[in-house]
């Protein structure tokens, strides 16, 4: 009999954690019977999820309704949260998961850990948390205290963390000591559909171009490196600067580039179904993030052979080896400007850390955190 899986997350939005869900799916969605449990029903990865795999959702989001109406979508959201604050954890599952697995797997630190917590099967039960909940604690208002949220946890066979800082920052936390429930699994990455993806209509670029990905909002620092890349400007030193991503900040990070005079040299590009073609013929990646768990575009970057700088925060420090394999700064916007200063007046710096994101870049191979995350179901 095919084992059954039940993973669940709360949308499948364009962030880290939804993209590496997509591609472990992909990877595994033929040896096991998988139903995907999503709080809400909508996110640019829907497309990308494999046939055979089942999905069960909370809310249907994804429909013209809503979709037109982002004022009540949001309205919904905050209701929802207050439902997750307000309602046992078993009962939310009573409600709403229906159907019985072998295996449950809360790939996401919040609403989805709390939903999966209050299961009452004999299921292993998997919680996977993708960020250092210490630096950035995003998910208390959803339980009564740090014990209640710490019992919630101790509900589930397995914690996994995507870094060391991690499981560091919820041992912290939650002032525990490590226990063979805990693991660290660094976060599958296909690098061969990442190199295939960045040579389809390969963007070209006139100037020096720095890049960087992700979710626009406070804790990825993109207002920092906004702000670095004006004052690099008006330093004289001129390149451009690309931001491949969606979110909440949005119309603020373009408030800011009119502020700072920069709307000519900073382009938010918005989500891409594939960024790769536009990271790969950038000169400079930057991860700007003030709180990381462990940086999937960095990684993803270096596969593409660019040159990396990062702020020191979390798992960020982990990939790039304490500083070997790309320029490690601290995690403050003069250290992001002064760092990227450092790398566009020294070419022979960028080439170097060039050639040691591609030696790195072998490390990130995805056969082998598939290997763990198949023992572990």
């Amino acid at each position: 009999m095919t084992k059954k899986v039940l993973f669940c997350i709360d949308s499948l939005k364009g962030g880290g954690a939804e993209k590496v869900l997509i591609d472990i799916l992909n990877r595994i969605n033929n040896k096991y019977d998988i139903t995907l449990f999503l709080i809400y029903n909508n996110g640019v990865y829907l497309d990308n999820l494999p046939k055979n795999v089942r999905v069960n959702y909370m809310f249907n989001t994804n429909n013209p309704f809503f979709l037109k109406n982002k004022i009540l979508l949001k309205f919904l959201e905050k209701v929802i949260d207050i439902v997750f604050q307000k309602i046992p954890s078993k009962l939310l599952y009573k409600l709403f998961i229906r159907n019985k697995f072998e295996v449950e797997i809360a790939f996401l630190e919040g609403k989805s850990t709390k939903l999966i917590s209050g299961s009452k099967q004999t299921s292993k039960k998997i919680a996977w948390v993708h960020t250092n909940l210490k630096n950035h604690h995003w998910t208390k208002s959803l339980y009564k205290s740090i014990n209640d949220e710490k019992k919630h946890y101790n509900y589930f066979n397995d914690v996994i963390f995507v870094s060391k800082d991690s499981m560091e920052g919820y041992l912290d936390i939650f002032n525990m000591e490590k226990d063979n429930k805990l693991k660290v699994i660094y976060n599958p990455i296909d690098d061969e559909n990442i190199v295939e993806k960045a040579i389809e209509g390969e963007e070209k670029y006139k100037k020096f171009t720095v890049c960087s990905v992700g979710r626009l909002g406070h804790e990825k620092g993109f207002d920092r490196l906004i702000k670095a890349h004006a004052r690099l400007i008006s330093d004289g030193i001129f390149h451009n600067l690309i931001i491949i991503g969606d979110g909440v900040e949005k119309n603020s990070l373009i408030k800011l580039c009119q502020e700072l005079g920069v709307e000519k040299t900073v382009q938010l590009l918005g989500f891409k179904k594939n960024p790769y073609k536009y990271i790969k013929n950038a000169n400079l990646f930057v991860c700007s993030s003030r709180a990381e768990g462990y940086s999937l575009a960095l990684a993803e970057a270096m596969i593409l052979g660019l040159p990396v700088l990062s702020t020191s925060c979390g798992g960020t420090k982990e990939i790039l080896d304490s500083g070997k394999y790309g320029f490690l700064v601290g995690n403050s916007a003069d250290d992001i400007y002064n760092g990227i200063k450092t790398l566009l007046l020294n070419e022979q710096k960028l080439e170097y850390f060039k050639n040691m994101s591609i030696i790195r870049s072998q490390d990130f191979k995805i056969e082998r955190a598939l290997g763990q995350i198949k023992k572990l179901i």
